[in-house]
């Protein structure tokens, strides 16, 4: 497989999603007539399986070298939502069991769709002399998007919940001075699909007065 593309990121439940579809031959000539049928199998979320493909069409001839592209418009399940993560795999099946394919290895290829947009670029908004840990981010508009799930993460591979917003800024008022904790960010769509994790940052909210006179009485001496 060549090219497996769509100009379609998300997937509405009984609207066909239109695919581009370029597969190229590396090898010698494919004949279908001498070599016997190859399909393409077009699934949603399995690249093989006992129920019937969304599509299939039989591949033409090709030459060797050369490429057959083709537009296809493929049925989506009914059930899907816009906001749901599906992946499309293509998957070339040669029905002759005496064909002899120089390389197999790109013979499926996969399209994702639909995942929620992850926040990125995290930046810490701490103001000197709070005790609130503040940040902002950044996200694709994405139509999708109604908020922001705020997860903290005080042992590591272990975030929890903390809150939401619905706008690219958050503000933990349980956070202390001095206490140093990482945030990962979440978008989430009317339903509450959530996207993935964002990755994290790390934020320490810090004492005006106690950084200032602690470089005075860090050599050890006591003040009087």
């Amino acid at each position: 497989m060549h090219v497996l593309s769509s100009a379609t990121p998300n997937l509405s439940g009984g609207t066909p999603v239109s695919l581009q579809i370029v597969i190229a031959n590396r090898g010698g000539g494919y004949d279908p007539v001498r070599d016997g049928t190859m399909n393409l199998e077009l699934r949603f979320d399995a690249s093989t399986g006992t129920s019937a493909p969304a599509m299939t069409i039989a591949v033409p001839a090709i030459d060797g070298g050369g490429e057959f592209s083709t537009t296809l418009n493929v049925p989506v399940p009914a059930a899907f939502r816009t906001d749901e993560p599906h992946t499309l795999f293509a998957n070339l099946v040669a029905l002759a069991t005496d064909w002899q394919e120089l390389d197999a290895d790109n013979n499926v290829a996969t399209l994702a769709f639909g995942a929620m947009p992850v926040p990125h670029t995290l930046v810490s908004e701490v103001k000197p002399g709070l005790p609130f840990a503040g940040f902002s981010w950044a996200s694709e508009t994405d139509a999708r998007v109604v908020g922001y799930r705020i997860y903290a993460e005080d042992d590591p591979g272990q975030p929890f919940a903390i809150g939401s917003s619905a706008v690219k800024g958050f503000l933990d008022l349980t956070s202390r001075f001095g206490q140093s904790r990482s945030y990962r960010v979440a978008s989430y769509s009317a339903r509450g699909i959530e996207s993935a994790l964002s990755e994290p940052i790390h934020v320490t909210p810090r004492d005006r007065i106690r950084d200032a006179i602690d470089p005075v009485f860090g050599n050890g001496f006591e003040g009087l």
